[in-house]
């Protein structure tokens, strides 16, 4: 096959929207059904189509791995944020619970100064009750055990230095973090994996099946249904990324990107196709023939259609989409074009010029 730029006449350099302008141009040019009686025109027709869909394919498969890419950096960025913040919430807990040695001394002075302020009197008559409750003999001295002591006083490793209640290890927050931290690294939540699917505009009218390879190397025949629209996505249960901690798994998703038609244009499940007619068809009526995606029909135009005027071919459109809730067909609507012939005879100019309804007529009034 040639080089698709080549055929299309665009150079490596353009764009989608140009390149898509370029083969609707050569296709309206070289369809089988533009009258053309040059036997060669259907190969050119499909060489043209071919190159088109090559150069789509690897625009499409571009903005995917962009899309993929964007994706990951996404995910790690805001997994690097959550450790972040993580951290800071852990160091904020560690730093408040480890109270300065100097508001401890603070607080036993203004303890001593609070008592020295009772009178000499007060004190005195205390230290002396004092003395005469603990005076005893000698003998009838017992020791403490260890567990009255550790009562009163507190485990020396978790009590705190102004003897208030015991507190945790200084760093045991800050672990429990870490911790979770590692926990939600390996238990976070499964991955869906997107993949696209190039299909031709007569497969998404009909249906089709396309093989699929997965990232894990394994491969699925995927079934397209008739109707499906552009961009639409096919969910396939359990094909994704699996989760190590929970031991779940993602699913995959099939992206449909459907090729454009060089005659038909698509709305939902409506088709809109253009045909132009004579003046004598126009005037007289007339029955032409119009292409449906089910293949040629005859349609009768009324006398007196105008340009732009459409005619409705009801059931003759798609399948309505998966997922619409709706059975059935859409409907093809055929827009009438007058054309003229491209040489005007003198007959033709003199009917014009000595029509006298056909002069006093003013299409462009109001």
């Amino acid at each position: 096959m040639r080089n698709p730029y080549q055929v299309l006449g665009v150079s490596p350099q353009s764009g989608p929207d140009e390149i898509k302008a370029a083969y609707r141009r050569l296709a309206k040019t070289y369809h089988p059904d533009s009258g053309q009686d040059d036997p060669s025109a259907r190969d050119r027709f499909h060489e043209i189509a071919s190159a088109y869909e090559l150069l789509r394919r690897k625009e499409a498969a571009q903005r995917a791995n962009a899309a993929r890419a964007g994706a990951s950096r996404a995910a790690a960025d805001r997994e690097a944020r959550r450790e972040a913040r993580a951290t800071r919430t852990a160091q904020a807990e560690t730093r408040s619970e480890q109270k300065p040695a100097s508001q401890a001394k603070t607080s036993a002075k203004t303890d001593m100064g609070t008592k020295t302020a009772e009178t000499a009197e007060t004190a005195k008559s205390k230290t002396d009750g004092d003395t005469a409750a603990n005076t005893r003999p000698f003998s009838e001295w017992k020791p403490r055990s260890e567990e009255s002591v550790r009562a009163s006083v507190g485990d020396p490793a978790t009590a705190s230095n102004d003897g208030s209640a015991p507190r945790k290890p200084v760093f045991a927050d800050f672990l429990s973090q870490i911790k979770s931290a590692g926990r939600r690294a390996l238990g976070g939540r499964h991955t869906d994996h997107i993949y696209e699917v190039n299909i031709p505009f007569s497969d998404a009218v009909k249906g089709t099946k396309r093989r699929v390879t997965l990232q894990n190397g394994k491969s699925l025949d995927v079934h397209v249904p008739a109707g499906v629209e552009d961009g639409q996505q096919i969910r396939l249960r359990g094909q994704g990324a699996s989760n190590l901690a929970s031991r779940e798994t993602g699913d995959a998703f099939v992206r449909i990107a459907i090729a454009p038609h060089p005659v038909f244009k698509r709305e939902g499940a409506d088709i809109y196709v253009d045909a132009s007619i004579s003046l004598p068809e126009a005037v007289l009526g007339s029955k032409i023939t119009v292409p449906t995606v089910d293949g040629d029909v005859q349609v009768s135009v009324p006398e007196g259609s105008n340009s732009g005027s459409i005619l409705r071919l009801k059931g003759k459109g798609l399948q309505f989409p998966p997922g619409k809730r709706r059975l059935g067909r859409g409907d093809q609507y055929v827009t009438l074009t007058l054309v003229l012939p491209d040489k005007i005879d003198d007959q033709l100019k003199d009917f014009a010029a000595t029509w006298a309804p056909g002069l006093q007529h003013r299409p462009r009034k109001g």
